[in-house]
């Protein structure tokens, strides 16, 4: 059983932004590359483990924000409550 909702702010981003943020975790843990078929060889063979380390190791704000997108983020109960409908 899992408990959550999609209606949080870090459970969906745009594709542009989730593009951009799948780079950025491939250069954290060693590749730059501009080839999304390399970048999904590439993350494929990464460990779970590996991929929460490099985050730790690397961890600034630009790195928190692969895991949230800040500009949206709200730290208030309103914005992770279903909105109401008028």
């Amino acid at each position: 059983m899992q408990n959550g909702s999609a209606l949080n702010p870090w459970a969906y981003d745009d594709p542009t932004s989730a593009r951009r943020k799948a780079f950025q975790l491939g250069e954290i843990l060693g590749l730059t590359t501009t080839d999304s078929e390399e970048l999904l060889a590439f993350l494929q063979n990464i460990s779970s483990k590996e991929i929460v380390t490099g985050l730790h190791n690397a961890l600034t704000d630009e790195v928190t924000n692969l895991l949230r997108d800040s500009t949206e983020y709200r730290n208030d109960v309103q914005h992770i409550c279903m909105p109401t409908y008028v």
